[in-house]
């Protein structure tokens, strides 16, 4: 039996929802912020998943929060000065996190 990692996603996956984010920052009709939701929901779940199956357990859990906090199921609602707070952050998280996850790693 196999038991290779799965490959970490390409950095497009981190990218285009942190971009989406700091777009987010601008008035943008409701559509957005729900397209927002499922592309950060799904691209996080991804991630996560990635680095939790390579043993990166802390990125794992900082992108999962992420994605449990924009799930477009059981959404979180906050004001909109709040979530342009919240933006800001969770797209440092995932250009941090595709920084450090899609580098090869160091050799020791």
């Amino acid at each position: 039996m196999n038991s290779t990692k799965p490959a970490h996603p390409p950095a497009a996956v981190f990218a285009v929802p942190a971009v989406m984010m700091l777009v987010a920052l601008l008035e943008m009709p409701y559509g957005y912020y729900q397209l927002l939701r499922l592309v950060t929901a799904v691209a996080g779940a991804w991630i996560a998943y990635t680095a939790w199956q390579a043993d990166r357990i802390g990125w794992a859990i900082a992108i999962g929060i992420v994605a449990l906090l924009f799930n477009p199921v059981l959404p979180v609602h906050f004001e909109r000065e709040t979530w342009a707070i919240l933006n800001v952050i969770a797209a440092s998280i995932l250009g941090l996190a595709g920084r450090a996850l899609t580098r090869p790693p160091k050799p020791s």
